[in-house]
């Protein structure tokens, strides 16, 4: 799934990323979401979670900001420290989780430092923002 909307964070704050189910690059199964951000997994088992994002400070020095995917039992993230004046970063992170039928998760992201933006105009930036979500085991 890509990102529905441009992230765009002041320092020291923090949002839930929203992310576009209308448009996935593939959907098996029927993955529900009341609000485009807590993704409910269709049945149990073992699932591979990666993210891939990046972005730039919004200030005169670096960010620092950190995404991370949560559910009930796990929180898994990764670290990014964009450079100063708009000068693009990015980074991934993987990690798998066993989940009961209908679980939910979400992903974050907190800015602090300085403010972190996903997006600095046009949407072919968004394009680096990805969540791939894969069952991997029953």
């Amino acid at each position: 799934m890509a990102l529905q909307n441009s992230v765009a964070l002041g320092a020291n704050s923090s949002t839930m990323v929203y992310w576009n189910m209308a448009q996935p690059l593939a959907r098996v199964g029927t993955w529900a979401s009341s609000d485009g951000g807590s993704i409910q997994v269709p049945e149990a088992g073992t699932y591979r979670f990666t993210m891939s994002w990046g972005g730039w400070s919004t200030g005169n020095s670096s960010a620092k900001c950190r995404a991370w995917i949560g559910t009930r039992e796990y929180n898994v993230s990764g670290f990014l420290y964009p450079p100063t004046n708009g000068d693009g970063s990015s980074n991934s992170f993987t990690a798998a989780m066993q989940l009961a039928a209908g679980a939910t998760f979400a992903a974050y992201v907190v800015a602090w430092w300085q403010g972190f933006k996903s997006d600095s105009g046009g949407a072919d930036e968004r394009s680096c923002w990805n969540l791939t979500v894969e069952k991997i085991s029953g």
